[in-house]
């Protein structure tokens, strides 16, 4: 995998925001059919929840690949 590409969408929440909310959309609740059996959309109803609860894990695992800012020292100026 390409940690620099990871860097980038960590580095710009933006688009980190908005390939977030893209993928999980593709999984929405609200486009089922009503013609499905209880067993099948029992199925369909896990599948999309195990989809959405995988891509939070992915990117949250994106988001530790976020630049750190470097504070400079800062001296007491009690001592």
């Amino acid at each position: 995998m390409n940690n620099e590409l990871l860097k980038v969408v960590a580095d710009n929440q933006a688009l980190f925001e908005t390939l977030k909310k893209f993928l999980e959309d593709q999984f929405a609740l609200d486009d089922f059919s009503t013609n499905y059996t209880n067993e099948l959309l029992g199925q369909q109803v896990r599948a999309c929840l195990v989809a959405k609860e995988g891509i939070r894990n992915a990117f949250t695992q994106i988001s530790k690949y976020k630049t750190i800012p470097e504070r400079p020292e800062v001296k007491n100026p009690a001592r």
